[in-house]
């Protein structure tokens, strides 16, 4: 007699076109997901949050079966009411064993609140990234939602996937789930990648937004141009517009708008 494969609902951020990943979590969750599937070994549904979505859809994509839900603006407010009510109906139809939530942000605090057995993989601390945030309105917000949702998985998750030491240096006792160490997952194309440097070519990968630093980036590149020819890629998503437009501004007043190069998401 067969037995049935363990059913797993992981709510996560998973990009749309899944050729084009936005982000750190979004590129763990795909590697993860993709792995998953591959084996078999799990009935593997990803859900996930858009606010482009206007009604729940579901459909198979390879190997697995994804879930797309609306996503209101202002949801922190009411704690995320809607969303919690649109991921209980969906997890209601698919009856889990394990949810996983990939973040302790939204994602994450709704899977702790789902009465289903949890796990959540802590990616960026979301407390500490707020203290980089320069734009008053945003550094708040960063900072509440954290005192909500990060708190609350940290003291109420069943397992936390623990992906440095870092993670138990921020939360210390506060972090009361069984914690697992496990590394985020990388695709094995990465791997099989065929060098070819070119001098004086240096890559950024990543979200242009002011915690990653970029504009520190550039300022370096502006003291060393006279010594060294060097041209920065800049491989990211560029949704936030203003900060964005602050990075061009810089690179103008510096003299390196011919030596940076905003190429936006690219498929892998």
């Amino acid at each position: 007699m067969n037995m049935p494969l363990p059913r797993v609902a992981m709510v996560a951020e998973y990009p749309l076109d899944p050729e084009r990943v936005d982000g750190g979590v979004q590129a763990a969750t795909k590697y993860l997901t993709t792995a998953l599937a591959a084996t078999g070994a799990v009935d593997l549904h990803v859900i996930t949050f858009y606010p482009s979505v206007s009604a729940p859809i579901t459909r198979q994509e390879h190997g697995l079966t994804r879930h797309l839900l609306p996503q209101k603006r202002l949801g922190s407010i009411t704690r995320w009411r809607r969303e919690r009510n649109a991921l209980q109906a969906c997890l209601a139809s698919i009856q889990p064993d394990l949810v996983h939530g990939q973040g302790a942000g939204m994602e994450g605090y709704l899977s702790v609140t789902s009465g289903y057995r949890s796990v959540v993989t802590f990616h960026g601390m979301m407390g500490i990234d707020a203290t980089f945030e320069q734009r008053l309105v945003p550094r708040l917000r960063e900072t509440r939602n954290s005192r909500i949702t990060e708190d609350y998985c940290a003291a109420n998750a069943d397992h936390a996937i623990v992906i440095s030491p870092y993670v138990e240096e921020v939360f210390g006792e506060k972090l009361k789930a069984k914690r697992h160490y496990i590394p985020n997952p990388t695709s094995a194309v990465f791997f099989e990648l065929q060098r070819a440097e070119q001098a004086g070519r240096i890559l950024f990968a990543g979200r242009l937004i002011p915690l990653k630093g970029v504009a520190h980036l550039i300022r370096a590149l502006a003291q060393i141009r006279q010594r060294v020819d060097a041209q920065l890629v800049l491989a990211g998503s560029l949704d936030d517009a203003a900060h964005v437009q602050s990075l061009e501004h810089l690179a103008d007043e510096h003299g390196m708008r011919d030596h940076i190069q905003f190429c936006g998401l690219l498929n892998e």
